[in-house]
């Protein structure tokens, strides 16, 4: 009797039709994975992704959940993943951000919650970009002794992250990211294409006085030329002007 093969199972890419969110919600989600993956861009094995779908039984494609956005030290960034599977990848999440909306906020305060805390997670943020869903709107907890505990906010509301070493923020219906030492906040898309535009437009009036800098510079050395021109054109004048007075000395009287 031939020996017969196991079924195998798949795992999909996909939990299905696509959900809409907000534009906030969106903006909120780019900008802060934008941040958190530059700041860890030249980190070969930090990895950063949002909206993956991260199984963590194997054998079982139903037990899975997708991150808004999650960080994992030690494991290398290439080659881009389908999904991510816990029991190949062996290790789980550091950190979970996710910006929550009316349609998940139960599911983010509950379900995921817990599932993140039994998955190891160390730190996990929610933020409400639209600040109608959850009060405070940015809220965190960190593991301690293997349960969640809940962060507290400094006075601005901001909380510390000492996975990464960031301070998160609201930021109007934006999360922001500053660093944990200096404070200086991480630019967002937009922001770094507008310092790149000044940065040109700099660059340009530079340009345009030092072509006016030449320009007058030209007209000086054409002046001193002109100038060099009529001095050797005196010269001669004068010197013409001695032989002539030389040669009036030495005629004769009558």
């Amino acid at each position: 009797m031939p020996t017969r093969r196991p079924q195998r199972i798949e795992y999909p890419d996909s939990g299905g039709p696509p959900v809409g969110e907000s534009e906030a919600h969106g903006r909120a989600f780019f900008d802060t994975a934008w941040c958190l993956g530059m700041r860890f861009a030249e980190d070969p094995e930090v990895y950063v992704w949002g909206n993956l779908l991260l199984y963590y039984e194997e054998g079982n494609p139903d037990a899975r959940v997708c991150p808004d956005l999650f960080l994992v030290s030690g494991v290398p960034k290439n080659p881009p993943r389908r999904s991510y599977k816990l029991w190949e990848e062996k290790k789980a999440p550091l950190l979970v951000i996710e910006f929550t909306s009316e349609r998940t906020r139960e599911e983010d305060l509950g379900l995921k919650k817990d599932l993140y805390e039994r998955l190891g997670v160390k730190e996990y943020f929610l933020f409400d970009p639209l600040g109608e869903h959850l009060e405070p709107r940015l809220q965190g907890y960190k593991r301690v002794k293997g349960r969640f505990k809940s962060l507290a906010p400094d006075a601005d509301g901001s909380l510390k992250s000492r996975i990464t070493g960031l301070i998160l923020q609201a930021d109007g219906e934006g999360l922001r990211l500053r660093d944990g030492e200096s404070g200086d906040p991480l630019l967002w898309p937009r922001e770094v294409l507008e310092v790149a535009k000044m940065t040109l437009d700099g660059l340009e009036d530079l340009q345009e006085k030092s072509h006016a800098a030449l320009a007058t510079l030209d007209d000086l050395e054409q002046r001193a030329k002109d100038v060099e021109v009529r001095a050797k054109a005196a010269e001669e004048r004068l010197l013409a002007l001695d032989q002539e007075l030389a040669t009036l000395r030495k005629e004769p009287v009558n």
